[in-house]
């Protein structure tokens, strides 16, 4: 078993994504045991991922003890993509360069916990993620994942840079770890639908919350996931009123409640 201090939690954000990784934050520190005992890094980038000084205080009221890295890696920054927008999920690779840490837990800003989810941390493999909502030939979502030590090294992000296409489409990080756990035949855990819960109402897939009302008492974590103009975030004011979406405002007002107003608007 990891002992909390050597585990690392690891997520991405920017100002445009800051009120989600705030309520995320908020969430996972009243929910999951240990997590103030463990470390935390925010990745940002100041060219394609920029995130002000004033959303940097923000982010320590809720976590003290979070880390904000600023990541330098221009080959970030090469490339086409669909959608710029999307840039900044290369710093997903950033949890793979963990040295420090025996296990990484890796989780996008678009989420909310709702459960404790400390039990899979428990259970051996190299890899533990969700499967896709719809593949599209990808297996795994990338947006929550846990890391083990043969996955975590400078070895390893080396040679996802390396692996790192010129031209990505809209899909950045996702297809490339699919790729690599895959041909390097890792140990992966495929983790229940609950871990990282994709079927939110609001996407064009998902046109209501029925899925998600039957399996509430199951999910750990949700995610509203989904590309630039197919998904609306939660914290952007003409979200569709679904129950899911007043459950993350009731996590958003427990939040503001505490630490007061912050910067949240969208």
């Amino acid at each position: 078993m990891t002992d909390p201090s050597r585990r690392m939690y690891c997520t991405v954000t920017n100002d445009a994504f800051v009120p989600g990784t705030l309520v995320m934050l908020h969430s996972l520190a009243k929910h999951v045991a240990a997590f103030g005992k463990s470390r935390l890094k925010v990745f940002f980038n100041r060219t394609f991922s920029s995130l002000s000084a004033d959303y940097r205080r923000d982010i320590l009221e809720i976590c003290p003890h979070a880390e904000l890295e600023e990541v330098f890696q221009p080959r970030y920054e090469l490339g086409r993509l669909e959608d710029e927008f999307h840039r900044p999920a290369f710093l997903t690779l950033e949890a793979f360069r963990q040295t420090e840490a025996d296990q990484v837990v890796f989780f996008d800003s678009d989420m909310m916990c709702l459960r404790d989810f400390s039990e899979v941390l428990t259970i051996g493999f190299d890899f533990a993620a969700t499967r896709c909502r719809s593949n599209g030939g990808v297996w795994l979502n990338t947006g929550f994942f846990v890391l083990n030590r043969r996955l975590i090294g400078m070895e390893v992000y080396g040679e996802l840079l390396e692996r790192l296409p010129l031209d990505h489409g809209h899909m950045v990080d996702q297809p490339l770890i699919n790729q690599y756990i895959s041909e390097m035949n890792m140990e992966v855990l495929e983790l229940e639908r609950f871990y990282n819960y994709l079927y939110v109402g609001g996407h064009p897939e998902i046109p209501d919350d029925s899925r998600y009302l039957e399996d509430l008492p199951e999910i750990r974590i949700l995610h509203w996931a989904g590309r630039v103009g197919r998904r609306i975030k939660p914290w952007d004011g003409s979200a569709p009123d679904f129950p899911s979406l007043r459950s993350w405002r009731r996590e958003e007002a427990e939040m503001l409640g505490r630490f007061g107003r912050m910067r949240l608007e969208s």
